[in-house]
């Protein structure tokens, strides 16, 4: 009768074991846990929560419900808004674009790069914690500690030019703090471009020529031999063949540094470049000459016009 009975439990217990391994799977198949991210579902998974109708959009790549929103899961340079998926671009130097709930646009942007007016763009302070821009467009600086906000960068504060370095001076910042700077028209790591021979370097060699600063004086400078031509505006040898028409050109030297030169004329010419003759006596003689008989002729024919004039007054 042990027997029996003992026969009888064991498909009972089985059964109930079904039953309830039956009962758990579903269970797993139908709920959703608690912690876990919508957006990283399985597609099994979210078809299971597809209950209602659910479309984002072209542009989108999943759709389900969440706690009875839909919600959308959109394709690279796109972002969800009002149930669909709104194109959404930053720039290149975007890590994330969204909107918010009013459908404004808000970019994440690269270090190095801030926000400015819908665009990821450079957005460089220097030594701090962080850089944007305000809704005027006007880059904003959080600068570390020991530091200090000056032509929106963050440079190294100071009491006197002996706490700086890399040939920097003690200067005044913003919001009357002193930072460390380079002198006016210079930059640089080191503080040796003159910045304004950075812009006049281009149409300085446009010439042949190079920038220098000399003395507090910045101009385009030849090299040792040439200088700028009159007419070309270019570096030219001080002597070439087209210096002097009839002569030769002569180079005025301060040690062994050309620095001017001159036309020595040949004989009979002279001016800048030799290009005036020098008239002989004999060429003068016959200008005075010619010269002369146009005037006598100019004024005998002046004077018999006005005696035929005369004479006609009189027969009338």
């Amino acid at each position: 009768m042990r027997k029996m009975r003992l026969r009888m439990w064991i498909p009972e217990s089985m059964m109930l074991i079904l039953i309830m391994l039956v009962c758990i799977t579903s269970a797993f198949e139908t709920e959703v846990p608690q912690n876990e991210n919508p957006l990283d579902l399985k597609a099994s998974k979210l078809e299971s929560l597809n209950l209602t109708e659910c479309y984002c959009g072209e542009n989108s790549l999943h759709c389900f419900i969440w706690n009875d929103q839909k919600r959308c899961s959109c394709k690279y340079g796109f972002a969800h808004f009002n149930e669909t998926c709104r194109e959404c671009d930053c720039g290149e130097k975007t890590e994330k674009c969204i909107y918010d709930d009013d459908g404004n646009k808000k970019c994440k942007c690269k270090f190095g790069f801030g926000e400015s007016r819908g665009n990821c763009v450079e957005c460089d302070c220097g030594m701090s914690d962080s850089c944007h821009y305000d809704e005027k467009n006007t880059k904003i600086c959080k600068c570390l500690l020991g530091y200090a906000e000056k032509n929106r960068k963050c440079l190294q504060t100071c009491k006197v030019d002996s706490d700086c370095e890399d040939g920097r001076i003690c200067t005044e910042g913003d919001r009357d703090k002193s930072v460390c700077d380079c002198p006016p028209n210079y930059g640089g790591k080191s503080c040796k471009t003159n910045l304004i021979c950075e812009k006049m370097d281009p149409p300085c060699k446009s010439k042949g020529a190079e920038c220098v600063d000399e003395d507090s004086l910045v101009y385009c400078k030849c090299p040792p031999g040439k200088t700028i031509g009159l007419l070309s505006g270019m570096c030219e040898d001080l002597c070439n063949d087209d210096k002097c028409l009839h002569g030769k050109c002569e180079v005025a030297k301060v040690g062994d540094v050309a620095v001017s030169s001159k036309c020595v004329c040949d004989k009979g010419y002279f001016g800048m470049r030799c290009e005036m003759k020098e008239q002989s006596r004999e060429e003068m003689l016959k200008f005075i000459i010619l010269a002369s008989i146009n005037f006598v002729m100019f004024f005998l024919l002046s004077a018999m016009f006005c005696f035929m004039c005369r004479n006609r007054r009189h027969m009338v």
